[in-house]
């Protein structure tokens, strides 16, 4: 094994154990959620990640595991945190609006080696200044198929839980702005 594979395997190692020392919370059944909004977003998101996992010219992959994947791997594999959000936003937004919601992004430790994008879906009467400091218990959910590869929704409160370390709040991001701004760059 090489140098900067046996890196990354000790690293995926050491992440692995420590997760695994603190109980967190998962993703819940949108059909137990109180916002019947939610249900068809979440069916489309279970189409979106459907559609992804089915492309033939494409290899998505989840998780630590799945960024060693594309990192090492050749020019097909995606499945960088910012790549599935950005996937998932384009894939929901139509039903996001046809439900009167708000699709944004959202990221936690910004510019740091943790750094982790996925969608928020919310009631747009949730301010949104408001919405990371007062997090709501409903009418706000995150969307993020990164960290297993599957349509799996979170309440805002429970995902904000789940990093091990924050080093920079969660904001809030513009989708729409920050794929314009990818694709004027050229990637």
């Amino acid at each position: 094994m090489n140098p900067p594979a046996r890196a990354a395997v000790i690293l995926l190692a050491a992440v692995v154990a420590l997760t695994g020392c603190r109980a967190r919370p998962g993703p819940i059944d949108p059909a137990t959620a109180p916002d019947p909004q939610i249900l068809p977003i979440a069916a489309s998101f279970e189409r979106t990640v459907a559609r992804l996992h089915a492309d033939p010219e494409l290899d998505w992959h989840a998780g630590w595991t799945g960024n060693l994947a594309v990192n090492l791997g050749g020019p097909d594999n995606r499945g960088l945190c910012h790549e599935w959000r950005d996937a998932v936003y384009a894939g929901v937004l139509f039903d996001v609006r046809a439900q009167g919601w708000t699709a944004r992004g959202i990221t936690v430790n910004h510019g740091r080696a943790a750094e982790h994008h996925a969608v928020l879906v919310h009631d747009p009467a949730l301010p949104p200044a408001g919405l990371l400091k007062e997090t709501p218990q409903t009418g706000a959910y995150v969307l993020d198929a990164w960290r297993r590869g599957r349509a799996d929704v979170y309440r805002l409160a429970d995902w904000l839980t789940l990093p091990l370390h924050i080093e920079v709040p969660p904001a809030l991001t513009n989708v729409d702005a920050e794929m314009r701004a990818v694709q004027r760059r050229g990637r």
